[in-house]
């Protein structure tokens, strides 16, 4: 009956102990994939920057703030300015990738429609 727990993410564990038991995979995750583009993009056009709300390990942004720490910033739990700053910064020339997991964006959904809808800027929400 609860096996479909297992099918939404729920790992292999030791009950008594709790210990996850990760397996290794031979290919890399969507977000490892995805840093490591914008990170090699990024190095041909300096003109990129990267937004966060405080997900930066799981939005895998934490790698490109590494390459690139003055071009990468973290808006701290603020997915509503993190948006309105991407659409400042496109204004301003810059191609900014904003990157907010999807039940967070809610927090930011008026600004999608206002600032970053309405004045057609060329920035990229991940």
């Amino acid at each position: 009956m609860f096996s479909f727990l297992v099918v939404l993410g729920v790992v292999k564990f030791d009950p008594e102990t709790g210990k996850q038991f990760k397996t290794k995979t031979p290919t890399l995750s969507y977000t490892q994939y995805f840093a490591e583009s914008l990170i090699k993009e990024a190095e041909v056009d300096n003109k990129i920057v990267a937004i966060h709300a405080a997900m930066g390990g799981g939005t895998g942004l934490n790698y490109f703030q590494r390459k690139f720490p003055e071009r990468c910033f973290d808006v701290g739990i603020a997915e509503q300015h993190a948006v309105t700053f991407a659409a400042g910064l496109a204004a301003e020339g810059l191609k900014p990738f904003c990157a907010i997991y999807s039940s967070f964006l809610q927090r930011g959904y008026d600004q999608v429609i206002e600032p970053y809808g309405k004045l057609f800027q060329p920035n990229k929400l991940s």
